[in-house]
């Protein structure tokens, strides 16, 4: 009988993402800064319109005349300014999505070669009558594809869903500080497009599944004819 320790569960997967527990706070940490970051980057273009473009000075370009000299307060040296805090803070704010999604590939790496050598372990004291029920391939499918998918999962989609949540809810806050009723209204809406984005994407691919079948099944059709015209 095999022990619980020998034994790859949930609760066992739990524990080992409790044992990197300070290196995922670390990665929260810095998807929280990347976001705090890479929010306020699209407000500044339209900064530049209402504060340069308009002639509506207010606490924009306040802020920038305290980065500036003089004789660099102008229209140009606010868009030039403007363009190079772009750039940093597109820089900054990627460098930081690297470095979080750097943190969770360490951990799935790690947790995903416990796994493999725990399986590997097992392959010992699998019997030959598994071989003959399950097969080769289903073995190497728990081996393979398995762990392949709790190390995307760990490594990739937890990391790019932190990013993407936090991106999601800092834009619907800037839309709501910006116009309640307008970013109310974009909330609202967004959900009922994705969902029939999605309805319609299912369509398509439901379509093209039943243009690649028919051109096959005609030339089913005339094989067996011609087959069965041959052999009478």
């Amino acid at each position: 009988m095999t022990s619980t320790k020998d034994t790859i569960s949930r609760s066992w997967l739990i524990t080992q993402v409790k044992n990197h527990k300070s290196r995922l706070i670390v990665a929260n940490i810095i998807a929280v800064i990347a976001t705090l970051i890479s929010v306020p980057i699209p407000l500044l273009m339209p900064l530049m319109v209402d504060e340069v473009l308009l002639n509506q000075p207010s606490t924009g370009l306040q802020y920038m005349n305290l980065m500036m000299l003089d004789s660099w307060q102008t229209p140009i040296g606010y868009i030039a300014l403007t363009l190079v805090l772009v750039i940093l803070m597109r820089t900054v704010s990627q460098g930081l999505n690297i470095l979080q999604g750097r943190q969770f590939t360490l951990v799935s790496k790690t947790i995903t070669y416990k796994i493999r050598c725990k399986m590997i372990d097992k392959l010992g004291r699998i019997s030959i009558q598994q071989y003959e029920t399950r097969g080769s391939g289903g073995i190497n499918a728990h081996l393979i594809t398995d762990i392949e998918t709790i190390d995307q999962f760990i490594g990739s989609t937890l990391s790019k869903f932190i990013i993407s949540f936090l991106t999601v809810l800092g834009t619907a806050v800037v839309l709501l500080w910006l116009e309640w009723r307008l970013g109310l209204f974009i909330l609202l809406v967004n959900p009922i497009v994705v969902y029939f984005s999605r309805k319609l994407g299912g369509m398509v691919k439901h379509l093209k599944k039943t243009r690649k079948t028919k051109p096959l099944r005609s030339f089913k059709i005339v094989w067996l004819k011609h087959s069965t015209e041959f052999t009478n």
